[in-house]
């Protein structure tokens, strides 16, 4: 039978980035190779083919490990799983188009991915400013990505200042926890001090016991 190619993948997945039920429907299955393998009949582009050419499949397993890692082994808060999820089709859908991505270091979708994980650290949340803010950067590349990957470079500049941000609060968080701590320890080394002159100069039963 005849094998779907690049070119017919990435116009299946063109259809499916379109499509938020299906984008939902495939955060419940394994793989996006095995719900295309699956909805190969309802998929226009995929009518009439047996299975996928050999290059596709390797691109798609890719973006499929890359997102099985996300689901489970990397510290990603509850909040923003779903929409990390809805990158799914685009991130594939680029990597037919740019199969070198993944190994170009400087691309910015791998920045993309990198920030991303890094904004949705669970020590990052509760935050529904940010979780608002990572929600429209992931919905413009789901809305607009169709093979321009400069998509790609906005999100990353938007995602850097939130990072850049995120540190800035983190530091100054720090610092009012020290200077807290700082004043604290002061408080009590002067308490020790008013009691140790109150010890030499007043002692019962020369002073009442309320005022000692």
């Amino acid at each position: 039978g005849q094998l779907a190619d690049s070119a017919a993948m990435v116009s299946a997945l063109n259809s499916l980035q379109a499509d938020r039920s299906a984008v939902s429907q495939l955060q419940q299955v394994p793989s996006l190779r095995q719900y295309l393998d699956e909805n190969r009949s309802n998929i226009s582009a995929l009518e009439g083919t047996t299975g996928f050419a050999p290059d596709g499949v390797n691109q798609l397993d890719l973006v499929d490990n890359l997102f099985q890692s996300i689901r489970s082994g990397i510290d990603v808060t509850p909040e923003l799983q779903p929409s990390l999820g809805n990158l799914h089709v685009p991130l594939a859908k680029l990597s037919l188009l740019e199969p070198q991505f993944f190994l170009d270091r400087n691309h910015p979708a791998r920045g993309v991915v990198d920030k991303l994980t890094q904004l949705s650290s669970s020590a990052n949340f509760p935050n529904r400013a940010l979780e608002n803010r990572v929600n429209k950067v992931i919905d413009n590349i789901v809305d607009n990505y169709e093979n321009d990957s400069t998509v790609f470079q906005t999100a990353h500049d938007d995602l850097d200042k939130l990072v850049r941000q995120q540190e800035t609060a983190r530091e100054r968080n720090v610092e009012r926890v020290v200077k807290a701590q700082d004043d604290q320890e002061k408080l009590h080394q002067a308490q020790k001090a008013v009691d140790k002159i109150l010890r030499t100069r007043i002692r019962p039963p020369n002073a009442p016991q309320a005022m000692v």
